[in-house]
């Protein structure tokens, strides 16, 4: 009978120490997972396109800061593809390579004047607005303070 007991005390010992174990690792790669699902690597900031303004003039966006810390954004190029294959990248500009803070949930206006010796970028445009299809423009962004690159995709 000494033995019987001595046996389920054993038992109920190992089993209250192996469930807390096996849990705390399930737990622990589960939250790992579900934190590394939720990081977007192109764009770390979470930065958003409110809104946008494109002419063969000029080209304007509205760029939001949903994070609860200021961002200090500094835009580094813009680059353009329609669907026709014609591609551009804006490397110069009014607010490119200019510090933009954003503070926490509010936004800043980021405007290009295109002028006649940008020929790419307003050819690109132009194809887009006569024969229609897809413009994708992809924003590259530095922040100053976090030292992260990131890009904001968007698809018209």
């Amino acid at each position: 009978m000494k033995n019987k007991n001595n046996k389920l005390i054993i038992n109920l010992v190992y089993i209250l120490l192996v469930i807390p174990i096996v849990y705390g690792i399930y737990k622990g790669y589960s939250d790992y997972r579900t934190f590394s699902n939720s990081i977007n690597y192109a764009n770390p900031l979470n930065l958003q396109i409110k809104s946008y303004f494109i002419s063969e003039d000029f080209i304007s966006f509205i760029i939001e800061n949903p994070n609860n810390f200021t961002v200090y954004l500094v835009v580094t190029s813009i680059r353009m593809r329609n669907s026709f294959g014609s591609t551009a990248v804006i490397t110069t500009g009014d607010d490119i390579n200019v510090i933009r803070p954003i503070g926490p949930g509010s936004f800043t206006n980021i405007e290009v004047t295109l002028l006649e010796s940008f020929a790419d970028p307003r050819k690109t445009i132009i194809q887009w607005k006569r024969g229609g299809g897809n413009l994708t423009i992809a924003i590259d962004y530095y922040e100053r303070e976090k030292n992260v690159n990131g890009v904001i995709f968007l698809n018209i």
